[in-house]
């Protein structure tokens, strides 16, 4: 680790590579961070703000009481613990700069608990320069974390030179920056737990790396299905795979229980969403999932059978976990429809494919192209985005599969961009798990 900063401190074109894609990233984030932003953000950190404001740390026992009618009782999503923890705490830090931010997420509370969207546009009225602010404050976090992902995706390499060339895929990453920039969800969060528990299960530190794969499940429950096969990976024995298990299970017991005593079933959909056993929103949706479904259950059995009679040599960690990670999180799109935030976590991993020469560079920029012609499905994912800007104006104006209807059928331009995304993600497990190993040329 030390070895490739020193590298990069001596290297002066290597430091000026870092400076120039460090200060284009920065500005690529900045001009979006004010001006866009999609009501989802709104909905994550309403009640993450509640920590600061209130002083509300059950806040599953707070959507029991006062969201049962628009949010619980309809099976409507919302986070695990370690989400609104963590936001939570950064508003404790920042409140008394946050000059009346409580009181405009308020203002949103009240709206949700009326499942009042007819005045959604009030929230707009307020003088764009206060509300750009709410806007920033609310995506703080996002850059913090992002900025931990370039750091680690950085000292994950041995080789300076490797560490850049993730360094400047990283920066410019454009389902980084529109997922947590322009649609303003907190993926990234996860993104950085992966990356965290990668590097240290690289460094041999499997224990807390198994340790933070399970912490990272309560900010998202989508890497619950990390635990079993990662396990089973880094264990030499069936013993130490059980004991890596346990390590990994522990934080979710320890942090879940208490509010399943407290409020039963609330927090328990935050883990297990009912949307993933849902139908979808039509037959064609449905068939589609229920194929996923049956794909992500056969594959991932034949992981975990490969796993557990695989007798090569499997133990070096560096080269081989991030393989792992990699594959399961791409089944995991198979289980329900994925927009393109959700794409922020397996980002970092595709990365060190590209970088390493695992993973052809057209594959990456290809299925990135395919998410996301398939998943700016709608106004609210397109020109809604700018509603800070002129509420009234963009609220109204057409998305892009109502645009370019015009033209030609646009629902099948996106369903097939969704198979090619899938396919894609066919061919990367593929050649992570069963194609003999042919590295490329990186060339980022």
């Amino acid at each position: 680790m030390s070895k490739v900063i020193n590298e990069l401190w001596a290297d002066k074109r290597l430091r000026r590579t870092i400076i120039i894609f460090g200060v284009l990233g920065f500005l690529l984030r900045m001009i979006f961070i004010p001006f866009t932003m999609h009501n989802d953000i709104l909905h994550t950190h309403m009640f993450a703000s509640k920590l600061a404001y209130q002083g509300i740390y059950d806040i599953y026992g707070y959507i029991k009481v006062n969201f049962y009618e628009t949010l619980a009782g309809k099976g409507l999503n919302y986070y695990p613990p370690l989400t609104y923890f963590l936001l939570g705490s950064f508003y404790v830090v920042v409140k008394p700069i946050t000059f009346g931010f409580g009181n405009w997420m308020e203002t949103v509370t009240q709206m949700s608990m009326l499942g009042d969207r007819q005045n959604y546009l009030e929230l707009f009225s307020i003088p764009f320069n206060q509300l750009g602010y709410y806007i920033s404050l609310m995506k703080v976090p996002y850059l913090l974390f992002d900025l931990l992902c370039a750091i680690v995706i950085m000292l994950y390499f041995k080789n300076a030179q490797e560490s850049v060339r993730a360094f400047k895929l990283w920066m410019i990453n454009p389902v980084v920056i529109f997922g947590s920039y322009i649609f303003g969800q907190f993926d990234i969060m996860l993104a950085f737990f992966l990356l965290l528990s990668l590097l240290l299960i690289a460094k041999r530190r499997l224990n807390i790396g198994m340790l933070i794969i399970g912490c990272s499940t309560l900010l998202k429950p989508s890497s619950l299905v990390l635990i079993l096969p990662m396990s089973l990976l880094l264990g030499v024995n069936l013993k130490q795979a059980v004991k890596l298990m346990l390590i990994s299970v522990a934080p979710i017991l320890l942090v879940m229980l208490p509010f399943y005593i407290s409020t039963g079933n609330y927090v328990l959909i935050a883990m297990f969403p009912i949307f993933v056993v849902k139908s979808g929103a039509s037959i064609i949706d449905t068939i589609e999932f229920t194929i996923g479904k049956m794909i992500f259950i056969t594959c991932y059995g034949l992981l975990v059978c490969r796993l557990v009679f695989w007798k090569k040599a499997r133990y070096n960690l560096s080269f081989d976990g991030w393989k792992y990670i990699l594959c399961v999180m791409l089944l995991s799109y198979f289980i329900f429809y994925s927009p393109v935030h959700y794409f922020q976590w397996v980002i970092p991993l595709l990365i060190i494919g590209i970088v390493n020469g695992n993973i052809p560079r057209k594959i990456y920029v290809f299925q990135i192209v395919c998410l996301f012609l398939y998943t700016l499905n709608s106004r609210a994912l397109c020109w809604q985005l700018l509603l800070p800007v002129d509420p009234e104006y963009f609220y109204n104006l057409r998305g892009l599969p109502e645009f370019m209807n015009q033209f030609l059928k646009w629902g099948v331009v996106m369903r097939l961009a969704r198979l090619l995304f899938y396919g894609c993600s066919f061919f990367i497990i593929w050649k992570m798990m069963f194609k003999p190993e042919i590295p490329e040329v990186a060339d980022a």
